[in-house]
């Protein structure tokens, strides 16, 4: 299987992926306003994405890593695992000398091991608490 890699994809296309990881659906907008401001990574069979993954970025100390797509019927042949690891070479290649970048990223559930063979450490341990998230929507409710 010939898999290339590029930085660039479509909203349409990144929309096919997000759903074909059963995550619940986003607007057009809100996905294109999201890629405008991310770094990208794709993997593309034959044109088509098949995989994403993207850095979210201060720029200076703090990276996360979002959307580790990649669909099911691409899974097991290493893309995930590229998918990562160029978003670790580019983060790691933007770096000036004595820096360090905090990289974070949240596993989906029983993921995690992936995530451990790629040099990440699970949460809570000896040295670090709890990762913890909040999700807010505005159901258009005026107060």
């Amino acid at each position: 299987m010939n898999i290339t890699y590029t930085d660039k994809i479509t909203v349409e296309a990144y929309n096919n992926l997000w759903k074909s990881a059963g995550w619940s659906e986003r607007s057009q907008e809100q996905n294109a306003i999201g890629l405008s401001n991310s770094i990208v990574f794709v993997a593309e069979h034959e044109g088509v994405p098949v995989g994403i993954t993207r850095i979210i970025t201060d720029g200076g100390f703090f990276a996360l890593i979002v959307d580790v797509i990649v669909h099911p019927n691409y899974q097991g042949n290493g893309i995930g695992k590229t998918l990562v690891q160029k978003a670790l070479d580019y983060l790691k290649g933007k770096l000036p000398t004595n820096w360090e970048i905090y990289v974070c990223l949240m596993s989906v559930k029983g993921k995690e091991g992936f995530y451990e063979k790629l040099g990440f450490t699970k949460r809570p341990n000896d040295d670090l608490g709890s990762g913890m998230s909040l999700i807010y929507k505005n159901k258009g409710d005026s107060k």
